[in-house]
């Protein structure tokens, strides 16, 4: 199960497309404080029924954010703005990464190294659509490095990938790709990042017919073709297991436009 906004700030009310954890605040000298309490009912819950979590890193706690205010999101079907203060990149890298590093520290603590070891971790989610993600792509590779950094430092036998595109994610998961494979590490400096699975979001072109939903599974389709090929075009990444982290031929790609490349 991956769900959204495991990183917010907030007291876990939900509202539309919304929810929190509270996991991060600052004292007023700056230090973190870490609270885990909402986290552990969300991660609990899933072991309770069997669950392996496949934890999404984000979004951005309002501590953290470059543009924080409005920080909640007043999204209502059909109106108001989805992209806040949570969808920006982080004012401290090392701040991110920490909060990272000490969530998986604590989660191995809780549920033991061999169960962690089953788990999934990805950077954010769709961070080609600008309503998800208000940095450049290279904002984003430069948070993924950090955040599977973080990750890997807390569990080096971690399992991590991503990016989580929306659709096949086009020109923008080309060069996630090129980067993961041969880029310079933002947070190590060394070259590519850890690497262990890829993943996108496949949808539909749903419509209505006398009043009911047609499916759009042929869209759908052509999203994985897409992706499966533009992995398999990745000599590197092309033996990566895929994940198709959302897969929806009843919805169409939310707020298509896409970050600039």
């Amino acid at each position: 199960f991956r769900a959204h906004n495991l990183l917010c700030t907030g007291d876990g009310a939900p509202a539309y497309k919304w929810c929190s954890t509270g996991v991060y605040t600052e004292d007023p000298d700056g230090k973190p404080v870490y609270s885990w309490t909402i986290v552990d009912h969300i991660v609990d819950t899933y072991r309770e029924r069997g669950v392996h979590p496949y934890l999404e890193l984000g979004f951005m706690p309002e501590a953290l954010s470059t543009n924080p205010e409005p920080y909640q999101h007043d999204w209502r079907p059909g109106s108001g703005k989805l992209d806040t203060g949570w969808a920006y990149p982080p004012k401290d890298y090392a701040k991110f990464a920490e909060l990272v590093y000490q969530l998986v520290k604590h989660c191995v603590d809780r549920y033991g190294r061999a169960e962690v070891e089953h788990w999934y971790f990805e950077t954010w989610n769709e961070a080609n659509l600008t309503n998800y993600w208000h940095g450049s792509p290279d904002d984003f590779y430069k948070l993924h490095d950090y955040a599977v950094d973080a990750v890997r430092r807390a569990l080096p036998t971690a399992r991590v990938g991503g990016p989580d595109m929306a659709g096949s994610g086009g020109a923008f998961m080309q060069n996630f790709m090129k980067h993961v494979v041969d880029g310079p590490n933002y947070a190590t400096g060394q070259k590519g990042t850890p690497t262990d699975f890829l993943s996108f979001h496949a949808k539909g072109s749903p419509s209505f017919v006398d009043g009911h939903v047609r499916l759009g599974i042929s869209a759908q389709l052509r999203d994985i073709d897409r992706g499966f090929a533009a992995i398999a075009a990745v000599p590197e990444l092309k033996d990566k297991p895929i994940v198709i982290g959302e897969s929806d031929p009843d919805r169409s790609e939310e707020h298509t436009s896409e970050s600039s490349h």
